[in-house]
């Protein structure tokens, strides 16, 4: 079974998850003014989940087109 619906031939449910993190470490120098900086992280989780089908016509291995 695919893991995700780009392998069409096969239909059914499936599920997404991904995970990110990021960080930034900015900082910023002027002539008359004094350093300033900035440290953030992110993270980011994602969750799909949806049922996968057929296109008209196609069959197992074979598309029509």
């Amino acid at each position: 079974m695919p893991r995700n619906a780009s392998a069409a031939v096969n239909v059914g449910p499936y599920a997404d998850i991904r995970f990110r993190y990021a960080w930034f470490d900015n900082s910023v120098r002027g002539d008359q003014s004094p350093e300033a900086g900035d440290y953030s992280q992110e993270w980011n989780v994602s969750v799909e989940g949806a049922w996968a089908h057929g296109m008209r016509g196609e069959r197992r291995g074979r598309r029509s087109v």
